[in-house]
């Protein structure tokens, strides 16, 4: 429990104790295979592919910049396929909408079951309709340390690379990819570092256009070296109207009778056993690890 806290998808797949999954063939899946991209500099001296990787950055730079100012609201298919440590794929699928800077949604299929994420005033909710049970986490309501971590890790911002630090970046090549011209980049040490069930991630691998500067996947690999996760993303529309009404976890979105789950209180209790060990690992300020209001 107390290493969910520390990362969106934690909070994200609060469903984890959901049903019994289904399992998934992954042929089925859709996901492509990882290809190795073309070099983005053959045949030069190093001291000119240093200049052509740093120009290729800072064009990227700027394209997820201007993306990021442009883009208000928006909708895409995401498909990922996590390989767990017990050797289990689990599959996810699925439309994702949102509207900046803290409102998204997730319709996802999880192992052939259906899920709804749902991310509006500073709540996570997540409604599991195979038991009827919506279950619900104050993000506001954690300690600094983890409240900057999961909303500067938000799953909208992660997709969009807006929390990509691209004075941590390495360019690994070019390639094609849902019909784009992308830079395959590499992030060390990855912008999370665990994942329920995948265990710890030490770099990713994500597929960025130099034109839209849009991600269009990302792979998390562990300290091995082994991939743990892929994404993909396609079928982008941005700036759609987006009311509250696709974001509320209201009638609209959830039955009315639905039993509601409130785990906030019994995950901070968690965070308070765990806290003092956190900041020792760490080196942070332990006044970081206070909790809210």
């Amino acid at each position: 429990m107390k290493k969910f806290l520390i990362i969106f998808f934690g909070v994200l797949f609060l469903f984890a104790g959901c049903s019994s999954r289904v399992p998934v063939n992954v042929a089925q899946t859709g996901i492509k295979p990882i290809n190795t991209p073309t070099p983005l500099a053959q045949g030069v001296p190093p001291e000119q592919a240093e200049e052509i990787a740093s120009l290729a950055k800072e064009k990227l730079k700027i394209a997820v910049a201007e993306q990021k100012a442009r883009i208000k609201s928006g909708k895409f298919m995401f498909n990922a396929i996590i390989k767990k440590e017990n050797g289990i794929p689990s599959f996810q699928k699925g439309p994702v909408t949102f509207r900046l800077p803290g409102n998204f949604r997730m319709d996802l299929e999880v192992d052939n079951q259906m899920i709804l994420v749902l991310y509006y005033k500073g709540c996570a909710y997540s409604y599991d309709p195979a038991r009827n049970t919506l279950t619900k986490f104050d993000i506001g309501k954690l300690p600094k340390i983890y409240y900057d971590r999961v909303i500067n890790s938000n799953p909208v911002t992660y997709f969009l690379g807006h929390n990509i630090d691209f004075n941590n970046v390495k360019i690994a090549g070019t390639e094609k990819f849902g019909g784009k011209e992308c830079y395959v980049i590499t992030i060390a040490p990855a912008r999370i570092n665990w994942m329920e069930d995948a265990g710890e991630i030490a770099s990713e691998k994500v597929w960025i256009c130099g034109e839209d500067g849009l991600s269009y996947k990302v792979v998390l690999l562990n300290p091995a070296g082994r991939t743990v996760m892929t994404y993909e993303y396609g079928g982008f529309v941005l700036n759609p109207a987006s009311p509250d009404s696709l974001f509320a976890p209201d009638k609209r979105n959830v039955p009315e009778n639905a039993t509601i789950y409130d785990i906030t209180d019994n995950a901070l209790k968690q965070i308070e056993k765990t806290k003092e060990t956190e900041g020792k690992k760490s080196g942070h300020n332990p006044d970081l690890y206070k909790l809210k209001g």
